[in-house]
């Protein structure tokens, strides 16, 4: 059996998102999984996409001292890369 190493990067990520999105509907209140779709997201470039994620974490409790880092240094590459 041949293994293909073509494998497409954005066809990973939309993989990714899906199964992220399923765990999402099936329990909204994980909140580490909004974590993970951020990190997709920040991945391929959609800041403003992840940015809401962590809002909705937000929203939903406080953050711990690395969650904060991580926000910041994403506000930090959005405004260094505007889209």
């Amino acid at each position: 059996m041949a293994v293909n190493l073509n494998i497409d990067p954005q066809e990973s990520y939309n993989q990714a998102l899906k199964a992220i999105d399923a765990a999402i509907a099936a329990s909204p209140e994980r909140l580490p999984v909004y974590f993970m779709k951020a990190s997709v997201l920040m991945s391929q470039q959609k800041v403003e996409e992840a940015e809401r994620m962590y809002l909705k974490i937000q929203s939903e409790r406080e953050f711990n001292d690395l969650e904060v880092v991580l926000i910041r240094a994403f506000r930090e590459l959005k405004q260094s890369h505007p889209e």
